[in-house]
């Protein structure tokens, strides 16, 4: 270190050669967050959607495995009371178990609707021509050289 930083070493009881090795650890790990962060903006879309697929799919099966649980033990608890507005909980209960369920249905129609675009997408550039400086069959193309010979 500095000469100027040898009285706050001194009083810190730090080696100098401890907070460059230290600053150097960080500078190497910096560097090594933003090389991450990099591979990960390069990620393939197709796999963040399927990643999110996943994820949303493991969320719904623990909350429906969930509301079921709650579904039972408050139909047992409407069942003891006899009160109306316990039975009323568990008719909203059973409601929002079928909402998940036909989640279910939505994600699949969702995942199934970008992949079928993505397919769309891949095929559209395929078959897309760019810079065509001549666009027809081999015979055309002959007589059209033809008639630009006998024309110049």
């Amino acid at each position: 270190m500095t000469k100027r930083f040898k009285n706050i070493d001194n009083a810190l009881d730090i080696e100098p050669s401890t907070i460059e090795v230290q600053a150097e650890e960080v500078r190497e790990t910096s560097k090594e967050i933003i090389r991450q962060n990099k591979k990960i903006k390069k990620s393939n879309q197709k796999e963040e959607i399927d990643l999110d697929y996943v994820y949303s799919r493991e969320n719904n099966y623990d909350l429906t495995s969930t509301i079921n649980e709650v579904i039972y033990e408050m139909f047992e608890i409407a069942k003891n009371t006899q009160k109306a507005r316990d039975f009323e909980v568990v008719g909203q209960l059973i409601k929002i178990a079928k909402e998940l369920d036909d989640g279910y249905l939505d994600r699949h129609q969702k995942l199934k609707k970008i992949k079928e675009e993505e397919e769309d997408k891949k095929t559209t550039i395929k078959n897309q021509t760019t810079n065509a400086v001549f666009v027809g069959s081999t015979a055309e193309l002959q007589k059209f050289l033809k008639e630009s010979m006998k024309g110049s």
